[in-house]
């Protein structure tokens, strides 16, 4: 078992590297919890902030797709006691609203610290319980829930539609769409050639640059849709007039319910079981930042993860 006590270790950036260190065992307050981390998976956004192209205060722990099991609640805590298995969702409503369009949440790993570590302390509000999710498909609903926010779009089922990308999320969305009964969507990668101009129904970008945003302007029919999909770490120009010109409707997908996701990958783990990869040790990160993109690499801090998890109430 992780230590629960003492200092926390965890992957921090300081002085501009990333490293693992020891720092001060974090406050469990009232509406809180104490999670033993069991598996995170490592994503582009880790990498953008350990490279510093995402700034974070000094110190600050990365990772934020997590699944760990409960070792201590807050006094105002309800629902959850230790030995229960979690699931994180890592964009943290901020506890004034009702989260369900929250417009201050705080990223795990970014606004407050993550969960490559050997313990995490987020607000009871942010777990969901995995229902029997095997460990990396419990560390992998926070990217489901991303992919599956575009079902909550209103897209035309029978309209052609594509996803611009080539990446796991790209691959993802257009599963998660393809078993929600859209019949002509595909996907497109940079390497795929041209793509036809004015040809389709909606586009949905999973990797926003100024040249991708201006492809999927230019494919869409006069009056479709471009969905927004990525969150680049830096603002991209789009060219309004041309969107203009289209009359494109454009709307943006964060994130659907994470109960959701959970539900879909228990029903169909098809979707999702060739992108996941290796779980590697936390102190093998290099290794994991370094890894392709058509497959998911985790990170833990323990020497079992799976046992641990498999003992833990709700895990498998």
């Amino acid at each position: 078992m992780t230590r629960m006590g003492g200092g926390v270790r965890g992957l921090r950036r300081e002085r501009g590297a990333v490293g693992i260190a020891e720092g001060a065992r974090p406050v469990c307050g009232p509406d809180d919890v104490r999670l033993e981390v069991v598996c995170v998976g490592v994503c582009r956004t880790d990498v953008y902030v350990a490279e510093g192209r995402i700034p974070v205060p000094e110190g600050r722990v990365l990772g934020h797709e997590v699944c760990g099991v409960v070792r201590e609640t807050g006094a105002s805590t309800r629902g959850w006691a230790p030995g229960d298995a979690a699931i994180v969702m890592p964009s943290i409503a901020c506890g004034r609203c009702d989260g369900s369009g929250c417009l201050a949440p705080q990223m795990l790993g970014i606004d407050r610290d993550g969960a490559f570590a050997d313990q995490v302390v987020v607000p009871a509000r942010a777990l969901h319980r995995p229902r029997g999710l095997p460990m990396r498909l419990a560390a992998y609903a926070e990217p489901m829930a991303a992919s599956m926010a575009v079902l909550d779009l209103d897209l035309p089922r029978e309209g052609r539609g594509v996803v611009l990308g080539a990446g796991r999320i790209a691959t993802l969305t257009l599963r998660v769409l393809r078993d929600a009964g859209f019949t002509s969507v595909t996907m497109h990668g940079p390497r795929d050639g041209r793509l036809e101009r004015g040809g389709f129904d909606f586009v949905i970008e999973t990797a926003a640059t100024a040249e991708t945003l201006a492809v999927a302007l230019a494919a869409l029919r006069c009056g479709g849709t471009l969905v927004l999909k990525s969150r680049p770490h830096a603002p991209v120009p789009l060219d309004v007039a041309a969107a203009v010109q289209r009359r494109a409707r454009i709307v943006a997908a964060r994130y659907a319910e994470m109960d959701a996701a959970i539900a879909l990958m228990r029903r169909a783990p098809e979707l999702v079981a060739d992108l996941l990869g290796p779980v590697l040790s936390l102190e093998a990160f290099d290794v994991a930042f370094a890894s392709r993109e058509d497959t998911k690499t985790f990170l833990t801090p323990l020497d079992d993860p799976r046992a641990v998890w498999a003992r833990a109430r709700g895990g498998a």
